[in-house]
C-alpha cells in the first residue's frame, strides 16, 4: 500500500499535517473512514464515492478502508474530500503503468471539497494549510480554483488550481518538474495574475470608508493627544465622559490615523479569517480590523468558543482595534473575560475538554459614562447622582481591568466658546506622525516578538526604557503616593517611551514621565471613577 496523500487539518487558527491512506481488500462491498472524523468527515464517503464514479473512474468493489492519520486528533471540515479521493485512485493505479509518481505522495499537499458530480469546491483555512505545508517542506499544492487568490499569497510555493477531480488526478500524476512548469502556465478563469505572484509591501491600500476626520471633531484637544499616543504605541485607552462629548466619534476616527498593516500582519489576519470562512471580509484591503462591541454582547460572541469552534470579536480584532462602547454597562463577567487576552495577546478556549488557542493581539479602546446620569464631569448641579450611586457604578469596572488600561482620559462637553476655534490637525497629518513613530519601533524591535512599545515585556530590562535620575525619582514617588501597581508603573514607562518617540527624545525625559502619569492617575474634584 502506497496511497498516502498529504493534506491538512485545522485546529483553532492553525493547521497540522494529515495523511489520507487507503486499503482495499477482497470481501463484501463496504466503505469506511476512520481516524477520529466528525460527522462532516464521515459524510465524505458518499461525496467521494459519487465523485469518483461520476468522474469516469472505477470505484473498488471490495472492502475499502480509509484512514486519516494521526488517528488520535479529532478532524473537522470537508477539505479531506479531494485527498481521500486521490488516495483511492492512487491505490487502484499503484500496480499499473499509469501509477502516480512515488515522489508526489510526500511532496504535494491536497485540499478540497467534492460535489457529487466530481467538481472541486472551495474550503476554509487554505492559508493556514499553506503555512503548515511550507514549514513541513511541502511546497507544491493542489487546491480548488476558487481558493487560488488566497493560496498564492503564501510565498515560495507552487499552486495548481483545479475545477474537477479528473483535473486533480492529472495534476497529481505529473512529475514535480512538470507540475511546477504547468503551474506557471495554467491560470484560473478571469485571472490576470502570475502563477507565483507574491504580495509586496508596495501594494495599494484602499481608503477606509466613511471615517470621520479628526479636524471635524470640535475641541477635545486633550483627548486627541491621548488618542495619538495610543495609536503610536498600540496602547489601550479608556475615554470617560458625558454623553455626546465625542467619545464614539474619536474612537471611530482612530481608524483614519492607524497605519496600514504590513504584509506579515495582513497575511496573519487573512489566515485567521480564512480559517473561519471570513476571508472575503478582509479581501485585499490592508486596513486594520476595527470591531465595535456594544453592551448587549454575549461572552461567547466576545471571546469565541463552541464546537466546532467559532471565532470571537477579540480574535476578529487581531492586529487591529477592539472598541467597547459603554463598557460600564456591560455585564461584569463578560468584561472580566478580557483579563488574560489583554496580557497574553491570545485567548484560550476550553470546550468539552478540547483546548484551542486563538490570537487576540488587539488595541483596546473603551468608552464609558462616569456615573449613571453621565454628568459627573460637567458643571456643578448637572449631576444628579449620589456618592453611593457613583461608587456602585464605578465598581462595575474592576481594578484588574482598569490596571490593564494604559491611558485614561476624562472628557467634558465642549464649551460654546470653543466651537468657533480653528480646527486642529487633520487625520492625514496625524497618521504620518503615527507611521513615523511606528517605524521607529519596528526598527527598534526588529529582532523581538513584539513590534510596539505596548508589547515590551519588562521595561527594566529594555535598553530603550532607561530612565534618567530625575524621571526615575518622579515615577517612584508616584508609586508611593498614588499606590501604583508594578503593572501600572511599567505601563506608565511604556507610555512615556511612546511620548518620547513622538517628541524625538532618545532618552525618556521628566516631561515624558509627567505626561504619562497624567494619563495614568486621573483625578477629579468629585472623585472621578475612571
Amino acid at each position: 500500500m502506497d496511497s498516502g496523500i498529504i493534506t491538512f487539518g485545522l485546529k483553532g487558527a492553525s493547521a497540522y499535517s494529515v495523511t489520507a491512506e487507503t486499503d482495499v481488500r477482497n470481501g463484501l462491498p463496504y466503505y469506511e473512514i476512520i481516524g477520529q472524523g466528525s460527522e462532516s468527515v464521515k459524510e465524505s464517503r458518499k461525496r467521494v464515492k459519487s465523485a469518483v464514479i461520476n468522474s469516469g473512474f472505477d470505484f473498488p468493489k471490495g472492502h475499502v478502508t480509509q484512514n486519516l492519520s494521526p488517528g488520535d486528533v479529532k478532524k473537522y471540515g470537508t477539505l479531506f474530500d479531494l485527498p481521500l479521493a486521490l488516495s483511492i485512485l492512487s491505490e487502484i493505479r499503484r500496480k499499473t503503468s499509469a501509477a502516480f509518481p512515488a515522489e508526489n505522495h510526500k511532496a504535494i499537499g491536497v485540499m478540497g471539497e467534492l460535489s457529487l458530480d466530481g467538481r472541486v469546491l472551495p474550503v476554509k483555512g487554505i492559508l493556514p494549510c499553506m503555512v503548515c505545508g511550507r514549514n513541513s517542506r511541502v511546497n507544491h499544492f493542489i487546491v480548488p480554483e476558487d481558493n487560488y487568490r488566497q493560496a498564492v499569497l503564501c510565498p515560495d510555493i507552487f499552486v495548481y488550481p483545479v475545477r474537477t477531480l479528473r483535473e486533480a488526478a492529472e495534476a497529481f500524476a505529473m512529475s514535480l518538474d512538470l507540475f511546477e512548469k504547468t503551474c506557471g502556465e495554467r491560470l484560473p478563469v478571469d485571472s490576470g495574475q502570475s502563477r507565483i505572484t507574491k504580495q509586496t509591501e508596495g501594494s495599494k491600500i484602499p481608503a477606509p470608508p466613511e471615517i470621520p476626520d479628526l479636524s471635524d471633531i470640535v475641541g477635545q484637544e486633550g483627548a486627541k493627544r491621548a488618542l495619538l499616543i495610543a495609536a503610536c504605541g498600540n496602547h489601550n485607552i479608556l475615554m470617560a465622559g458625558s454623553p455626546g462629548c465625542g467619545k464614539t466619534m474619536l474612537a471611530t476616527a482612530l481608524r483614519g490615523i492607524l497605519p496600514e498593516m504590513t504584509f506579515e500582519e495582513y497575511f496573519e489576519v487573512l489566515s485567521l479569517y480564512d480559517t473561519f470562512g471570513l476571508g472575503d471580509v478582509i479581501g485585499e484591503s490592508r486596513e486594520r480590523p476595527f470591531r465595535i462591541v456594544h453592551q448587549g454582547v454575549t461572552k461567547h460572541a466576545l471571546i469565541g468558543g463552541g464546537r466546532p469552534i467559532e471565532i470571537g470579536d477579540i480574535s476578529l480584532a487581531h492586529n487591529g482595534v477592539l472598541f467597547l462602547d459603554e463598557i460600564s454597562e456591560m455585564q461584569r463577567n463578560i468584561v472580566e473575560a478580557l483579563r488574560l487576552p489583554l496580557e497574553e495577546r491570545k485567548v484560550y478556549i476550553n470546550n468539552c475538554g478540547i483546548k484551542e488557542v486563538l490570537p487576540a493581539d488587539f488595541m483596546l479602546v473603551a468608552a464609558a459614562n462616569p456615573c449613571p446620569c453621565g454628568n459627573l464631569y460637567e458643571k456643578p448641579g448637572l449631576c444628579t447622582c449620589t456618592s453611593n450611586m457613583i461608587k456602585t457604578y464605578a465598581a462595575k469596572l474592576s481594578g484588574a481591568i482598569r490596571d490593564r488600561i494604559d491611558i485614561k482620559i476624562n472628557m467634558r462637553s465642549v464649551e460654546v466658546k470653543d466651537i468657533e476655534k480653528p480646527k486642529g490637525a487633520c487625520s492625514k497629518d496625524v497618521r504620518e506622525t503615527v507611521k513615523r513613530v511606528r517605524g521607529l519601533q519596528k526598527v527598534r524591535f526588529e529582532d523581538c516578538s513584539f513590534k510596539t512599545n505596548s508589547g515590551i515585556p519588562r521595561v527594566e530590562s529594555c535598553e530603550c526604557c532607561r530612565l534618567s535620575a530625575g524621571s526615575r525619582e518622579i515615577i517612584n514617588s508616584a508609586v508611593e503616593k498614588f499606590g501604583l501597581s508594578i503593572r501600572g508603573r511599567e505601563k506608565t514607562v511604556k507610555v512615556a517611551r511612546t511620548i518620547a518617540d513622538i517628541e524625538g527624545h532618545g532618552l525618556i525625559t521628566d516631561d515624558d514621565i509627567l505626561e504619562a502619569l497624567q494619563y495614568r492617575i486621573v483625578s477629579d474634584e468629585k472623585e472621578g471613577v475612571f
